[in-house]
């Protein structure tokens, strides 16, 4: 029934749950699509997949030698998000 679908997106109810989860989104810090929130970690883009397989296996994507990447922990963001 693809008329009573394109209605249905038309819909108020639709575009409130859509803002809704935009703000929701934008609350746990997504920022670009596709972005997966699994277990307060958020895995963003296609070519990030891999990782979050690893990260279900409950592989560390780092190692076990997190010291390699002690000064990548140090860099602050460059941009923020306006609220």
């Amino acid at each position: 029934n693809a008329e009573g679908i394109r209605a249905e997106a038309k819909s108020e109810a639709v575009k409130a749950r859509l803002r809704q989860n935009t703000e929701a989104a934008i609350a746990a810090g997504v920022f670009g699509v596709p972005t997966l929130l699994v277990h307060d970690e958020l895995f963003w883009g296609f070519d990030d997949l891999d990782h979050l397989q690893n990260f279900l296996r409950g592989i560390d994507p780092l190692g076990g030698d997190k010291a390699v990447y002690a000064d990548w922990f140090k860099v602050r963001a460059s941009a923020q998000r306006k609220k």
